[in-house]
């Protein structure tokens, strides 16, 4: 599902002017399959602008037309773009809580160490 987010924000934002678009639901189906080979319903595409719109990356146009709703990338949304996409995100988020739990685990050891330590020292002294 991350693969499909991100090329739904490819879809949106346009590297080569710096400029992101707002589209509706066909013209995201109909980009996908060209540029990107997706072949997304528009189930798919509606559960993921939902998904998108939740997190704040894109936004529902307040002017509603005759030709259906339009979306369009938030600053938060081209943010995340350039940073790589969900795929990086989720890479960084697991490595950072490897960090976290190597950090936790090097805590325990140094306690477990000085423990015995204090031990050995405690007995020494009562001896």
């Amino acid at each position: 599902m991350n693969e499909k987010l991100d090329s739904i924000l490819n879809i949106f934002y346009n590297e080569q002017t710096l400029h992101w678009n707002a589209l509706r639901i066909s013209d995201i189906i109909a980009f996908g399959a060209e540029r990107f080979n997706l072949k997304l319903s528009s189930a798919e595409v509606d559960l993921a602008l939902e998904i998108l719109i939740l997190d704040g990356y894109i936004a529902e146009s307040p002017v509603q037309t005759g030709q259906g709703k339009w979306f369009s990338l938030t600053p938060s949304g081209v943010q995340l773009k350039q940073l790589g996409g969900f795929v990086k995100k989720l890479k960084i988020e697991k490595r950072k809580q490897r960090l976290v739990d190597l950090g936790t685990f090097a805590v325990i050891i140094a306690g477990v160490y000085y423990l015995i330590e204090i031990g050995k020292f405690i007995f020494k002294v009562f001896q």
